[in-house]
């Protein structure tokens, strides 16, 4: 996959975690929702995702945050982005 679908995976998994983080919040006893933990675990996920694989493919550095869909080169390397 290409860094711009491994950035969608990512903030697909960081946005699904809102609703079970939202439902186990609204509880009396959060840390006894399954839904808090399930909200836990995609973010864990979202981070694991950003960390290893939104790297450009040629020198293998960290592209940056700031505005990641415009990008058409790695700002590092200066080669074209798949």
């Amino acid at each position: 996959m290409t860094y711009k679908k491994w950035r969608w995976a990512a903030n697909g998994l960081a946005l699904a975690c809102i609703i079970p983080a939202f439902l186990g919040a609204n509880s009396q006893q959060p840390w006894t929702q399954p839904a808090t933990y399930v909200a836990i675990v995609l973010f864990a996920g979202a981070v694991v995702v950003h960390a290893l694989k939104f790297r450009c493919p040629h020198c293998r550095r960290h592209l940056p945050v700031r505005s990641p869909y415009d990008m058409a080169s790695c700002p590092f390397c200066g080669k074209e982005l798949e």
